[in-house]
């Protein structure tokens, strides 16, 4: 009897997990700044380059970019769920931008573990874009 009440519970269970599943948008949001992006969302044509390297205690991204209006940089530490670290038009000389449509950022400070990154695009029309998403690694501070 006990049985047969933990099979039919795990069965319960198990058809409301997949009806919760399938019930998911493209965008899932679980905190205000923390977004998970489904793969079908992710298109690199307008961001065909993005590498990150360690630069002193912190890292540096660079990437090139084509016909988009502004980035949002975002980090993870787990590849999954990203958060915001900055928001810069493509028009930004200050942060890094450049007329060839080259750009970099700079975080000054990271800690030892490794950390994922990838960038948003709005383009023209609105509609957004996402960068590959690459990890950088930091063993130990300098």
């Amino acid at each position: 009897m006990k049985q047969l009440f933990l099979k039919k519970l795990i069965t319960v269970c198990a058809v409301a997990s997949l009806t919760a599943t399938s019930n998911l948008n493209a965008t899932e949001t679980v905190h205000p700044t923390e977004q998970k992006i489904s793969s079908e969302k992710k298109a690199v044509n307008d961001i065909p380059f993005f590498k990150g390297h360690r630069q002193g205690r912190g890292v540096t991204l660079q990437w090139v970019a084509n016909n988009v209006e502004s980035f949002e940089i975002q980090h993870s530490t787990d590849g999954d769920w990203f958060d915001p670290l900055e928001t810069m038009s493509s028009q930004t000389q200050s942060k890094g931008g450049n007329n060839n449509g080259r750009f970099s950022f700079n975080i000054a400070e990271v800690y030892p573990g490794e950390t994922f990154y990838r960038i948003k695009g709005t383009l023209p029309d609105g509609s957004v874009m996402y960068s590959e998403t690459i990890s950088v690694r930091i063993v130990q501070r300098k």
